[in-house]
């Protein structure tokens, strides 16, 4: 099931949704006999742990009663499946326009480094809203400044937003991150690795803002109190 699942999974997505490959004696990276066994025992765990446990709870249930839990288990099996092909499918859109933004940003910073003589913007510049501010602030006085950055704050705003809303999509693109840590895009590698370093920055800095948030609060209740 694993193998046949990984191919047709990257067949259909072109994404690699595990991959064995450094493991030993792997086939295609799908599958490799360690983790076969891993499977293989907790299918054991399942039959002579779970399941016997599961039938001596459920065998004084009326029939009628047990018929019901089924077909509850049935839908919302029918509609994790349907959540996860659909999330499955937005992913490869949502990495499309996540890369098509980047390469907008690549023209900018391009543009950027042409104006100022350097390298004026990186990854960490454009989700930090304080660095960002820094490097228009160096457009001062600059050929051009004003459509430059208005370019550069429109593009990192769409940016920081696309990230932003696959940060609370808790059901589709951000569960499927967490649920395949090793995840691996065959059209989009770079631009995989870089939403997920991105996704990670952005929660270090809304920390540091609920942080900066909880400490200002309470300074300003001691003023209060003093006063």
């Amino acid at each position: 099931m694993e193998l046949v699942g990984g191919w047709a999974l990257f067949k259909i997505y072109h994404i690699r949704w595990w991959d064995y490959s450094n493991m030993k004696f792997n086939l295609g990276g799908y599958i490799c006999p360690q983790f076969s066994l891993l499977w293989g025992l907790g299918s054991v765990l399942m039959i002579k742990v779970v399941h016997p446990l599961l039938a001596r709870g459920s065998s004084p249930m009326p029939f009628n009663i047990m018929l019901i839990v089924d077909v509850v288990l049935l839908v919302l099996f029918v509609v994790d499946v349907a959540a996860s092909t659909a999330a499955a499918i937005g992913l490869n859109k949502y990495l499309r326009e996540i890369d098509e933004l980047r390469a907008k940003l690549r023209v900018t910073s391009d543009k950027l480094t042409t104006v100022l003589g350097t390298g004026a913007m990186t990854a960490d510049t454009i989700l930090d809203e304080q660095k960002l501010q820094l490097a228009l602030a160096k457009l001062e006085g600059r050929e051009n400044a004003d459509v430059l950055r208005a370019e550069l704050t429109i593009r990192a705003a769409a940016l920081r937003e696309k990230l932003t809303s696959a940060e609370h999509d808790h059901l589709g693109t951000r569960r499927l991150l967490r649920a395949f840590p090793d995840m691996k895009s065959l059209n989009y590698a770079d631009t995989l690795a870089a939403t997920r370093a991105a996704m990670l920055r952005l929660r270090e800095l809304a920390a540091a803002a609920k942080d900066a948030a909880r400490e200002t609060a309470a300074n300003a209740k001691e003023k209060i109190k003093k006063a």
